[in-house]
């Protein structure tokens, strides 16, 4: 693994720390290519976080169909 790469898994499992500490256990985890991280909340409310080539992604999916992306 390059230096990169370390560097984005170490943000993403810093990301999923920090969304355990706050929301508790996810809903879901994918692992592969393009792991990630879903948290459900009351409402059909989800928080997601996944890692890509170059990034680490949260979205955030509302009731009505809204995402937003931080």
């Amino acid at each position: 693994m390059s230096s990169g790469a370390a560097e984005l898994n170490d943000h993403l499992v810093s990301c999923v720390t920090a969304g355990k500490k706050a929301w508790g256990e996810p809903f879901l985890l994918e692992a592969g290519d393009g792991p990630g991280v879903t948290w459900r909340f009351p409402g059909d409310m989800f928080t997601q976080v996944t890692s890509g080539r170059w990034s680490v992604l949260s979205q955030f999916f509302t009731p009505e169909g809204r995402r937003q992306f931080l």
